[in-house]
């Protein structure tokens, strides 16, 4: 039973996981990147507006989606200073932390059951 629904699954979905798993291991070591990757970083929040979209209460959802942005934001704020160890012109030192990881493998499990469910019993509204 389970043969026929990993067969299912994209390609794409093999390589962008191993991706997304070694960008958040790799946040569990002390390491140097660029202030333009923590700028950045905060975009990986886009990869659920898609489901978002397309859920039947739309509205509701975007709006949840905005203020989870917002307070995750401000929490983060916070709690930067846990974590940056220094910066230099362009680079900034991080330390080591399992949250990174924690959030991506959240958001992209949660995207890959909500299309594993989609389908195996699609809706249409």
């Amino acid at each position: 039973m389970l043969l026929p629904i990993l067969s299912q699954i994209p390609l794409w979905v093999f390589p962008l996981f191993l991706g997304l798993l070694w960008l958040g291991l790799r946040a569990t070591r002390t390491r140097r990147v660029p202030v333009l990757v923590l700028y950045l970083m905060p975009l990986m929040g886009l990869l659920t507006l898609n489901r978002a979209v397309h859920l039947p209460e739309s509205t509701a959802a975007l709006m949840a989606l905005a203020l989870g942005a917002l307070v995750g934001g401000a929490i983060g704020f916070t709690l930067q200073g846990r974590w940056i160890l220094s910066r230099e012109a362009r680079h900034v030192v991080l330390r080591g932390e399992w949250l990174t990881l924690s959030v991506v493998m959240g958001l992209f499990w949660g995207n890959f059951a909500a299309g594993m469910v989609a389908g195996i019993a699609p809706v249409s509204f």
